[in-house]
C-alpha cells in the first residue's frame, strides 16, 4: 500500500495521550502474565514466546488507541509506542524483583520497587553476578552472558511493541476530507482509453497531473 497511499504524517494530542495510556494500563496485568510465564516455564528458549507476546500485546494496545486518536504518523507511532513498551519493560522488571523478594506472592503492588529505581538497579547488579537460572540443567547464568540474555529480552519487547503498533496505525488508509479511516475497498474499471498497466504506471511516477484529466 505505501506505493499508492501514505500517511499525511498528522497527528492529535489525543492520539497521542491514548496511545501512551492504553499501554501503560495494560502493562500492569501483562506484567505480573509476563513475570508468571518467564518462573513457570522452565524452558528458558521457550520463555522468549513470553516476551515477544508481552510485547505485541502492549504494541497492539497503543496500536488500537492510536487509531482511536487518529494518528496517521508513523514516527509518531513508533515514538509513542516506544515509550508505552519501555514503561512495560520498567514494570516487568519491577514485579520480577519482588518476585524474587517473596516468591510465595505473585501478585502484590508493583510501585514498592518501580518507585525506587536506584534499589531496583542495585539489586539488578547483585542478581547479574550470581544469576537465578541456567540452560539445560547448567551452572547459572550470570555476569557477561545474563547481560546479553536480558539485552536481548529488552530489544524483543521493546522491538515487538513498536513494529505492532506502528503495523496497526499503518494498515489502513485515513480520508483526510471526511476525518475518518476507510473501512471498504472497491474495485475499480478503467475505459479503454487508459489500460491497468498505463494507469499503474502513471501512478508510480506520480504523474498526477495527467491522471486528474481522468476525472
Amino acid at each position: 500500500m505505501d506505493r499508492y497511499y501514505k500517511h499525511s504524517g498528522k497527528f492529535s494530542p489525543l492520539g497521542v495521550v491514548l496511545g501512551l495510556l492504553a499501554g501503560t494500563v495494560v502493562s500492569v496485568p501483562l506484567a505480573f502474565a509476563y513475570n508468571y510465564g518467564i518462573f513457570s516455564i522452565p524452558e528458558a528458549r521457550l520463555r522468549v514466546l513470553c516476551t515477544l507476546a508481552y510485547g505485541a500485546l502492549v504494541g497492539a494496545a497503543s496500536g488500537v488507541a492510536m487509531c482511536w486518536g487518529k494518528v496517521r504518523s508513523k514516527a509518531v507511532a513508533g515514538l509513542i509506542s516506544f515509550g508505552a513498551s519501555l514503561f512495560a519493560l520498567y514494570l516487568s522488571w519491577a514485579v520480577w524483583i519482588l518476585h524474587l523478594v517473596y516468591p510465595s506472592f505473585w501478585v502484590f503492588n508493583p510501585l514498592r520497587a518501580a518507585l525506587h529505581p536506584r534499589r531496583m538497579w542495585k539489586f539488578i547488579l547483585a542478581v547479574s553476578s550470581k544469576g537465578t537460572w541456567s540452560f539445560n540443567s547448567g551452572p547459572p547464568t550470570s555476569g557477561f552472558s545474563l547481560w546479553v540474555v536480558w539485552g536481548s529480552e529488552a530489544a524483543l519487547l521493546l522491538g515487538f511493541g513498536v513494529l505492532v503498533a506502528v503495523a496497526l496505525v499503518k494498515r489502513r488508509a485515513f480520508c483526510e476530507r471526511c476525518e475518518q479511516w476507510c473501512s471498504q475497498s472497491q474495485k475499480l474499471y478503467f475505459a479503454p482509453v487508459l489500460s491497468a498497466d498505463q494507469f499503474k504506471a502513471r501512478l508510480e511516477a506520480e504523474d498526477l497531473a495527467s491522471l486528474q484529466t481522468l476525472a
